[in-house]
Parts: structure tokens; sequence; C-alpha cells
């Protein structure tokens, strides 16, 4: 946040990063993987849908989560983000995720994200 101005697309107030998706970094690394268990668990759960596909076809490939587009929020008492969405749910545009980290040093009670 210090070291870059950010961007702005759905924050009013706060910062958003530029798009991490191919950062080095290894922490955001080791974040996606540990995204991959929680994702082919919800995509192999979804209606059915990959076990109806895996009985018609032996095709159907393995599940792998890609970030896409990944980025990072900050967000302080009265700022937010406008209601968006993430593009269309495609074959290979499935799932959108948010990670809340822990911060020890402040008291509990972060806004909750609302799905529309």
């Amino acid at each position: 946040e210090r070291q870059d101005g950010g961007r702005f697309v759905s924050n009013r107030g706060g910062w958003q990063s530029k798009d991490l998706a191919a950062h080095p970094s290894s922490a955001l690394h080791q974040l996606l993987e540990l995204m991959q268990q929680p994702f082919v668990k919800f995509v192999k759960g979804c209606d059915g849908v990959y076990a109806k596909a895996k009985q018609q076809t032996s095709q159907v490939p393995d599940v792998l989560a890609v970030a896409d587009q990944l980025w990072a929020n900050v967000n302080r008492p009265g700022d937010w983000n406008a209601r968006h969405d993430h593009g269309s749910p495609t074959e290979s545009l499935l799932a959108s995720g948010v990670f809340y980290p822990v911060d020890p040093g402040r008291p509990a009670g972060s806004a909750r994200i609302r799905f529309f």
C-alpha cells in the first residue's frame, strides 16, 4: 500500500493492489497452494456436475485452481466496495474467493461480505 498507488475498480475509499497473479512472492504462492484442496472440493460438490461429467466420459480433466486474477484490498472504517461481479461463469471461470487474514492486534468484528 505504501509502495504503490494501487488502482480504483469497485473500491470506494480504501486501497486495491494491481493484479498480483504473476507476482513472485513466495507467500502468495503458498496461499494459492493452500486454496487447491478447498477449491477442488467445491468444484466436485457443485450439484454433482463433475461426477455426472465423469460418468459420461473418461476425458474429464482433473480439477486445478489457477489464479487468473489476484489482488489485495485494504478497507478501513468507512471504506467499502461497490456491488460488482467477476465475469460470467464459463468452463474455465468458475469461482471467486476471499481470504481474510487474522490480525491479532485488531479487535474482532470485521465487516461481513455480502453476495448478491
